[in-house]
């Protein structure tokens, strides 16, 4: 049998608890994560935070205005129906992303829940093998392959319904 760990964190509550199937072995709070062995987090670092938008340019405008950001790259990706406009912070970008038309895959998400967070994205090294161990955890996918991203990534999602309603896209940086 295939040995499994659970790992909850809960934000609300700023706490952990660890449990190890294998052996039953159970830990709780931010310290139990020591019990988790380095090699197998997944991530790297947060590549980006991607906020849904009803207007590219009034968003621009307002972070442009709220917060100083000058320097934003604008991406329209007719293919998917959206523009996107993103802006750098140390190694994280913020990605505004809006609906260029009803056919956008968030187009639905942006009418029901309105602007604001829209998802979380992780830097991993090997995309197809994150997938891989993803399925085998038994962990709810929305993109079964990787697909071509912005800025030569390949780029997955996982279903919100398997990380607590966190939209999380996962995020591998080509070789160019």
């Amino acid at each position: 049998m295939q040995q499994q760990t659970v790992i909850l964190i809960t934000p609300v509550h700023l706490s952990c608890i660890y449990y190890n199937r294998a052996n039953r072995e159970v830990a709780s709070g931010l310290g139990a994560l020591r019990n988790v062995k380095k090699e197998a987090i997944m991530f790297k670092r947060v590549d980006h935070i991607g906020i849904a938008v009803q207007d590219i340019d009034q968003a621009v405008a307002l972070y442009t205005h709220a917060f100083g950001i000058t320097e934003w790259e604008r991406i329209d990706l007719p293919e998917r129906h959206t523009s996107v406009a993103v802006a750098r912070f140390g190694e994280v970008l913020i990605e505004l992303i809006a609906p260029s038309s009803d056919e956008a895959s968030f187009a639905k998400y942006l009418r029901e829940k309105g602007p604001g967070m829209h998802h979380i994205a992780y830097t991993v090294d090997d995309i197809a093998a994150s997938l891989d161990e993803l399925r085998d955890r038994g962990v709810q996918l929305i993109d079964q392959e990787a697909r071509p991203g912005i800025h030569n990534t390949l780029v997955a999602f996982v279903h919100p319904k398997a990380v607590q309603g966190v939209l999380v896209e996962l995020v591998q940086h080509q070789k160019h």
